[in-house]
């Protein structure tokens, strides 16, 4: 009776106006619950968050007061021996003139140095003589009854290594004549120091004509006691902040370290620890707080009570909580969820007036429109528009409602289904083209090392005109091959849809100097070809985004330029764009102009397909393999920026990349300029061990780098790797990936291992490899490789990459 679709719009109207009602009261009041609820507490993360980005900053600037306060006590401890050493040497010339014995001018210069005091009192200096192993303290004027004793008893053993402090000095005077020793020692006026040895640090210094060491030192506890004093001003600096930060009528902000007490509270005292109980888990509010962040949960419920009602502890807060882990701090932002859910009544008090206001009209209007009411054929157009890539593989068009519907439902899922598998289908055969690439990449990058790496070498040492065009036509012919590869493998991460590099800070001028250098050489074995760079004056220089794509949008652009402009000109111009950018963003133009031959208005689009040229004789003539503006147009559209060609036949052609950079933070703009003036041909050091499986490309590392490394060792696989680790601690290690044996992979974590039982000091492990996908790069980082070099491997790169991990871990 109801099995069409006419008779059962009889059916459907009746009831369509009531769902519809409901629906819309169900959605709004859900949807008006959770927007202001999140308002809230996007409001309140941001608070924390912001919190803990200040105390981030200023922990930062606590370091730096610490170890400032510390190089500059040195120095006055330096100072102060080299003053000592002066006396000495005065005596010694009387000694010598013959104004006084030598043991008169020993005595007087004894005398002085005894009398002689600095830091508010605690500093003194001591002399003791060279025996050997264990010396004879001389004099000291706080502890007399030291002098003539020998510094044998285990009690002495006070240095950080547990060494016997006068003999580590000795020792280390010995090797270089004067330096810093660290150990612990009574501080004189300091009743409590009489029981409790004090961390100290002296610095000694030897005089040979004497025989005999003088050493001075100041206590570290006085430098720590002004580090508390700044860090109890930024708990006072936040008190501030909090006091301005209103959460509603009744939030706040508060602080707790991990061992529970109160850093900063509105009304709870510092130092106490708060000891209600959370009625919503059975625990201690403080316990649920320190524990919350190692359950990744980002806000507590609990009970507590409030300023006006103080012994009251049933009104229900929510806390979003933050950690920082140097300080072991808690940060919490509270807000009462009766503050938070007054907003939200008052708005579905709205919703429901003006609901069942509109229910009444529509159900007066439907009453007229019901026969001409498809509900059902609407209920599955939207179902299959809610389909989308997320939910596509559980996607199901709904089954219901008369003959006509149910059919065209069936059809939509079995349409469905031939989807999936096609789909399916692609995804394997992408997956295979990937192993396939990184295989081909892998085989063609180690011979090419090879042959780039002994081309360049041979290129250094041959003076034969002739043999030297054949080697430069061999090199050009290698940098070619690498940059086709580079472009197949770009366009297979291309296919796979582009993930975003690396994002550094760096010089966006120096960069593109030496990009412009390159340029300007080719330009000149051009006679009738100009090459012209400029940089905008007032543009910045530093930013933070991807500098691999940026490099290789402006090489690929230029590059396009030189292979169809034989005389002319050719213009670099960095520009700041007239288009808007977003906030902390840039927005630049790069301009790559030349006066070559054109494209014509039709194939202006043509040209920017994969393997695409604007016409066969292009190819045969210029060479290439159509990848370059492609690659070019999705790097740009991946950075947020737009790009256009602007040509006419045999006009020459001007294309612009618009790109939004960010700004580096000032610190890191540091970071660049220190890397920027790093000089590669100073950098030398200890020693290196290179692990490859390749006779060829460990022969290769051992040209380029012998006059860089004191000592080279060499391995065919990670397990002599290992076996010569156990013996040696190299500075640097150079790491293939695939080898016989055991990989790369296998050898690094082991040699973590070892280091970690051992406590030896970090090698830094750089992997060499000729896979060149950005998956296999995240791979090797998170597997305890500190960097990474993709084969051929060019020597100034890896010079750079050692220059950089130096800086950062062994300075």
């Amino acid at each position: 009776m109801f099995s069409t679709l006419q008779s059962k719009l009889f059916l459907f109207v009746t009831s369509a106006v009531a769902l519809l009602a409901l629906s819309i009261i169900y959605v709004s009041t859900k949807e008006a619950r959770v927007v202001l609820s999140e308002r809230e507490d996007i409001r309140a993360q941001n608070l924390t968050d912001n919190a803990l980005l200040s105390i981030e900053a200023e922990y930062k600037d606590l370091l730096f007061f610490r170890e400032k306060l510390i190089a500059e006590r040195k120095k006055q401890l330096e100072d102060m021996v080299t003053l000592s050493i002066d006396i000495f040497k005065q005596y010694q010339r009387k000694s010598k003139e013959g104004k006084m014995s030598l043991a008169e001018a020993q005595k007087e210069a004894f005398a002085q140095i005894r009398q002689m005091r600095f830091d508010r009192g605690t500093g003194y200096f001591w002399v003791n003589d060279l025996t050997s192993p264990y010396p004879i303290m001389l004099m000291h004027p706080i502890q007399p009854y030291l002098e003539g004793k020998i510094f044998k008893d285990p009690r002495y053993n006070t240095t950080d290594s547990g060494e016997n402090l006068l003999k580590a000095a000795v020792e280390l005077v010995s090797r270089q004549e004067k330096g810093f020793i660290k150990y612990k020692w009574h501080k004189p006026n300091n009743e409590k120091s009489k029981t409790q040895l004090l961390p100290k640090i002296s610095f000694v210094h030897i005089f040979k004509p004497w025989k005999l060491m003088i050493g001075a030192g100041i206590y570290l506890d006085d430098i720590e006691a002004d580090v508390s004093n700044r860090l109890q001003t930024i708990k006072n600096d936040l008190k501030t902040i909090f006091k301005r930060t209103p959460l509603g009528a009744d939030g706040y902000m508060f602080i707790l370290d991990g061992n529970k007490r109160v850093v900063i509270h509105p009304w709870l005292p510092e130092g106490s620890t708060p000891t209600n109980i959370n009625s919503l888990t059975g625990n201690l509010i403080v316990d649920d707080i320190i524990n919350l962040p190692q359950r990744k949960a980002r806000f507590l419920n609990y009970t507590w009570n409030k300023p006006q009602d103080p012994t009251n502890y049933t009104y229900a807060k929510k806390a979003y909580i933050r950690y920082f882990q140097p300080l072991d701090w808690y940060f919490a932002a509270t807000l009462y969820l009766d503050e938070i859910n007054a907003p939200q009544n008052k708005l579905i008090d709205k919703i429901l007036i003006y609901t069942g206001s509109l229910f009444l009209i529509f159900t007066i209007l439907s009453w007229f429109l019901m026969r001409r009411l498809t509900s059902p054929l609407k209920v599955l157009t939207s179902a299959v528009k809610d389909v989308n890539k997320e939910n596509f593989q559980n996607a199901q068009a709904p089954i219901a409602g008369s003959r006509e519907i149910t059919t065209l439902g069936h059809t939509i899922n079995e349409m469905y289904g031939l989807i999936r598998e096609k789909i399916s289908e692609t995804e394997r055969a992408n997956a295979a083209k990937t192993i396939f690439m990184a295989m081909i990449s892998h085989e063609i990058r180690t011979p090419l090392n090879a042959i780039i790496g002994f081309s360049e070498l041979l290129y250094s040492q041959i003076e034969n005109p002739e043999q030297l065009r054949s080697l430069k036509r061999i090199l050009e012919c290698g940098d070619s091959l690498l940059e086709t590869i580079n472009n197949v493998l770009d366009i297979s991460a291309i296919e796979h849809g582009i993930e975003k590099t690396a994002h550094i800070d760096f010089n966006l001028k120096n960069m593109l100097n030496k990009i412009s250098a390159v340029f300007q050489a080719k330009a000149e074995m051009k006679k009738d070809l100009n090459f012209v760079f400029e940089y905008e004056a007032d543009l910045p220089l530093y930013f933070h985004s991807s500098s691999t794509w940026i490099r290789q949008i402006v090489i690929n652009l230029l590059s396009n330029s030189f292979k169809f402009t034989s005389s002319g000109e050719i213009q670099l111009l960095i520009k700041r764009s007239p288009h808007q950018a977003r906030d902390s963003h840039t927005a630049i133009d790069f301009i790559v102009r030349d006066t070559g031959i054109g494209i014509s208005h039709e194939n202006t689009e043509k040209i920017l397909e994969p393997f695409s040229q604007e016409a066969d004789y292009i190819s045969r003539k210029f060479g290439g393999t159509g990848l370059g503006l492609y690659i070019v147009k999705n790097f740009i559209e991946t950075l947020e920026g737009t790009f256009t060609i602007s040509s006419e036949k045999d006009q020459g052609t001007c294309c612009t990349a618009t790109i939004p950079l960010p700004l580096s933070s000032p610190e890191n703009i540091l970071k660049v300029q220190a890397e920027d003036t790093a000089n590669l041909e100073e950098f030398h050091a200890h020693s290196l061990l290179v692990v490859d499986d390749s006779e060829d490309n460990r022969t290769l590392m051992h040209h380029k780098l012998k006059g860089i490394f004191d000592v080279i060792d060499f391995a065919e696989n990670g397990k002599i790797a290992c076996d010569l680790m156990e013996e040696n601690n190299y500075e640097f290690i150079l790491m293939d990936i695939q080898m016989p044996v055991m990989s790369g992979y296998e050898a690094v974590e082991k040699i973590r291992k070892m280091e970690l039982q051992t406590k030896r000091q970090k090698s830094l492990i750089i992997s060499l490899t000729a896979h060149a996908f950005d998956e296999e790069r995240s791979k090797v980082l998170s597997s305890g490789f500190d960097d990474f070099i993709s084969k051929p491997i060019k020597i100034n790169d890896l010079l750079k990459c050692f220059i950089r991990l130096h800086t950062l871990y062994l300075k």
